[in-house]
């Protein structure tokens, strides 16, 4: 991911929305920087590209869920770049990226991902805008952008940071998010959570959403965040990245 509110974490319980009515820092964590033994400028594409996986939870971490590869499509790529232009910062750049997996019960939808960022600073400077003052108006515009190209209006929005504490990661944050949407003249409430962790150069992602109330805790989506985290850092001590 990009450290970032990413807009796909709302797109699944808005479209369920849609069907029903007929028509990304509060942390527990340290941003100390850690000391590296290898940088990302000297991952290979492979290298990178091995580390970015590793953090992806796996259909055996999600029993019941339906699992299939998580999407980047054009509208994806154009609401980032508009996301990274209202928070202030240039694009982000990345050694590699994987887009990772999605798992569906029913309406539920949970998302892992993750990048490598270009250095261990970049990554830092996305946490740090996500998680600043400018974060959550800039998190509306997308999500207001999303419910517009759906046929829908925005009624209320709520981002709210909330305390969330990774083991081997080196910062993190979590955001509960909900949405209320008219559409067709029908109200529908989509609740979601993000947490997102910093392992050295990459940005694990892990999101959970759908209709309101969401089946699912903050609680449960952080284990599953510590899980992605865990394997991250055991990927990074084995790739000569030490913590």
């Amino acid at each position: 991911m990009e450290m970032r509110i990413r807009t796909g974490l709302l797109a699944a319980g808005i479209a369920v929305g849609v069907a029903a009515c007929g028509g990304s820092s509060s942390n527990g964590n340290s941003a100390a920087s850690p000391a590296t033994s290898h940088s990302p400028a000297a991952l290979t594409a492979q290298e990178a590209k091995s580390l970015a996986a590793a953090a992806i939870l796996r259909a055996a971490d999600m029993p019941g869920y339906t699992a299939k590869p998580g999407t980047h499509d054009a509208s994806d790529a154009s609401s980032e770049a508009a996301e990274q232009r209202c928070l202030g910062l240039p694009p982000q750049q990345f050694r590699a990226r994987d887009f990772g997996t999605m798992f569906t019960k029913g309406d539920l939808e949970v998302d892992s991902s993750a990048d490598v960022a270009s250095s261990v600073q970049d990554a830092r400077q996305q946490l740090a805008a996500i998680t600043g003052s400018k974060a959550k108006a800039c998190l509306k515009q997308t999500i207001d952008a999303l419910v517009h190209s759906s046929g829908g209006t925005v009624r209320s929005f709520s981002a709210q940071l909330v305390p969330v504490t990774i083991a081997d990661a080196d910062a993190a944050f979590a955001y509960r998010l909900s949405v209320q949407a008219a559409f067709n003249g029908q109200a529908v409430t989509i609740g979601g959570y993000e947490v997102g962790t910093l392992v050295g150069p990459v940005e694990v992602d892990t999101q959970s959403n759908g209709t309101a109330p969401l089946a699912q805790t903050l609680a449960q989506i952080e284990h599953l965040a510590q899980i992605s985290t865990t394997r991250e850092r055991a990927a990074q001590h084995a790739a000569g990245i030490a913590a």
